[in-house]
């Protein structure tokens, strides 16, 4: 099983969630999962990075720096997307959804 549950944890200090913290989420949010018995084996904490317009930061910053980020918790299916849209600005073609993700749309 696969659960996020979208809530934002304070994780400095390696304070991650203890596997009961999250086996008692998942039964709060699955009642039916107290019939069953199961383990924790794998979790993962990371951080989203949020945009002020709900678009990515996509493009080149300076030199040969490029950014790719900002995903508003989408982050795997953007990030694919994000990847042919380096791609073709380091081969010096210009994608048609570039202006609408550039860093530069927060210079003024």
């Amino acid at each position: 099983m696969i659960y996020g549950y979208g809530e934002f944890i304070d994780i400095s200090d390696n304070n991650m969630i203890t596997d009961h913290e999250m086996k008692q989420r998942l039964l709060n949010r699955f009642p039916q999962l107290d019939e069953c018995s199961f383990d924790i084996t794998h979790k993962w904490i990371g951080t989203m990075g949020y945009t002020i317009d709900g678009y990515p930061i996509i493009g080149k910053l300076s030199g040969s720096c490029y950014i790719c980020g900002g995903y508003n918790g989408d982050g795997m299916p953007i990030a694919f997307n994000s990847g042919r849209i380096i791609a073709k600005l380091l081969t010096g073609q210009i994608h048609k959804f570039l202006e609408r993700v550039s860093p530069l749309r927060f210079v003024k």
